[in-house]
């Protein structure tokens, strides 16, 4: 009667046969399951509809998840649930603007008759498993680790494949994402994203600049860039051979194609991340190295699904995108990708007849949005949230909406292995007299976010200041960064965050930086003794991790 009622309620059936096809029936995804039903509560379970589940599961009951990703909404019990039902099951667990498709009503009827049997599966369930883990999501969840290749290979799938959630770096450039930091970021369990932007330019500065010929500027920076890049894959690999090792490129760079041919030919980078533009004919070059995946860098559904049509596309046709990074404009820090300041900055509720409207940046509406897309083309792939991620509860909140990754950038950005020097980090980034602007001072046309270090910075907007010894100058090939009408005469976009990833860090560097970075101020994290403090890596991670909802359950 008990093994009837089990099997009868609640979709289990079919929840376990989708196990099986994805080979995740171990004792740890039953453990995971009893778990997540003996923790719910029963009034929480009849409130919501039992059907409504029953019929969700029924219908909707793929497995995305491997048994250690787990979704978690707040406190709502039923959210632990979600990570063995796909396709936003979670709105009768507790996830906020979930939605059940509208097959799944047509059964819950029928399921809610059935309530009976579902909850004599979750008796059962819990007298079987009596001390089982009833936590959401921890730091071991989402930690990378691997102690030999294969190990580095399985886990890679499971990342690319949605059955392994995970944390990582922003590539900060230039020179910010060091390859100290990154490899600091690897131990600690992340992906670790290296900036392949202008990476070798403040090692032969002099060099490059020094040369009259623009070929001749342009050549050495090519090298410079390359050998650089190089080099660092190096560091990181020898600190750590079996991480997961991601470079973050931008688009418009000259040397762009070039860089990408490097970057796949040295056979240690797991993940290429371009931004600041949709380089169409990427998919086409991934073809050559099938051991690096890629994922481009999106601010909503129509850039992502450009990149998908260019990989569909015949004449520009290659290897679909593995994941999308998906970057909130009104959080994060340097170029942003929206139309303009207000746009980036806006804050307001998102209005769902409204997608152009304000606030189309909200994660959750991104998040639907891109998932409907991605369906439309059989497509399952990761989606990486960024922007705004400086504590545990951001972390809780971006997996509970159902991403598969979070990535940081000011919050590393501030730790001791970064390429900020102690100069800025202590004069402007600590000190809470410079507050965050958002306005459209960049040479490249794209809103920006940074320190607002007064009038030198705040005035760049009239700054008369010929970019004379810019590699990219010339008459008839003007710099790609340099808009037409006007922005001829605007400051050089390249050498002032060349200037700010300086040792000594020199006046005139561009400060970016997050929204987030208001709140961090105040964290203790910075302070010791009574006096400003630089926080490692680990430090940070700690300290970042001991706010998700787990961690402070554990402590």
């Amino acid at each position: 009667m008990i093994l009837s009622s089990l099997f009868r309620g609640s979709g289990f059936v079919i929840f376990w046969k989708n196990c099986s096809r994805e080979g995740l029936r171990t004792p740890e995804s039953v453990r995971m399951l009893s778990s997540r039903l003996a923790s719910c509560s029963l009034s929480a379970w009849i409130q919501s509809g039992t059907g409504s589940l029953s019929g969700g599961w029924s219908s909707r009951a793929k497995v995305s998840r491997s048994h250690n990703a787990c979704v978690g909404a707040g406190n709502g019990s039923m959210a632990r649930v979600a990570p063995f039902c796909s396709d936003r099951v979670g709105a009768v667990m507790g996830v906020r603007h979930s939605r059940v498709p509208a097959r799944s009503c047509k059964r819950s009827r029928e399921g809610r008759e059935k309530g009976v049997h579902f909850l004599t599966s979750l008796f059962f369930l819990r007298t079987l498993v009596p001390f089982c883990d009833t936590s959401l999501m921890r730091r071991s969840d989402i930690t990378i680790s691997c102690s030999n290749q294969e190990e580095h290979e399985q886990v890679t799938q499971d990342v690319f494949s949605r059955r392994k959630r995970f944390w990582m770096n922003g590539g900060m450039g230039v020179n910010l994402s060091t390859a100290e930091l990154v490899a600091a970021v690897m131990a600690e369990g992340g992906i670790g994203t290296l900036s392949g932007s202008a990476p070798g330019f403040n090692s032969r500065r002099e060099e490059i600049l020094a040369d009259p010929s623009f070929e001749g500027r342009k050549q050495r920076f090519r090298e410079a860039d390359i050998a650089e890049i190089e080099r660092q894959i190096r560091f990181v690999r020898a600190a750590s051979p079996h991480g997961v090792l991601a470079v973050n490129i931008l688009e418009p760079m000259f040397d762009f194609r070039e860089m990408v041919d490097a970057i796949g030919s040295s056979g240690g980078v797991d993940l290429l991340l371009p931004a600041a533009g949709l380089p169409r004919d990427l998919a086409r070059k991934m073809n050559e190295y099938p051991h690096m995946r890629y994922a481009p860098l999106v601010s909503g559904v129509r850039a992502a699904e450009v990149m998908i049509k260019a990989a569909l596309n015949p004449k520009t046709g290659g290897r679909l995108p593995d994941a999308f990074y998906v970057e909130l404009p009104q959080f994060a820090g340097g170029h942003l990708g929206a139309r303009d300041d207000k746009d980036a900055a806006n804050t307001e509720p998102a209005d769902p007849a409204k997608p152009d409207g304000p606030r189309k940046f909200d994660k959750e509406v991104i998040l639907e949005q891109i998932r409907t897309m991605l369906r439309k083309y059989g497509l399952d792939i990761p989606l990486i949230l960024a922007g705004g991620i400086a504590y545990g509860e951001d972390i809780d909140s971006a997996f509970a909406t159902d991403y598969d990754a979070v990535s940081k950038g000011t919050r590393l950005l501030l730790a001791e292995e970064s390429g900020l020097p102690d100069s800025l980090y202590y004069k402007y980034y600590l000190d809470t007299r410079y507050r965050i602007a958002t306005a459209m001072t960049s040479p490249a046309g794209l809103p920006s976010r940074y320190i607002d270090a007064g009038d030198y910075i705040g005035n760049l907007a009239t700054v008369s200041q010929p970019c004379v010894s810019c590699i990219m100058k010339k008459p008839e090939n003007p710099c790609g960064y340099l808009k037409p009408g006007g922005r001829e005469k605007s400051y050089c976009i390249a050498q002032w965050l060349t200037k700010t990833a300086l040792p000594r860090g020199e006046e005139g560097g561009v400060l970016f930086t997050g929204s987030r970075l208001v709140d961090m101020r105040g964290d203790p994290l910075y302070a010791e003794n009574g006096k400003p403090h630089r926080p490692t890596t680990k430090e940070t991670m700690a300290f970042v991790f001991d706010g998700m909802a787990d961690e402070k359950k554990e402590a």
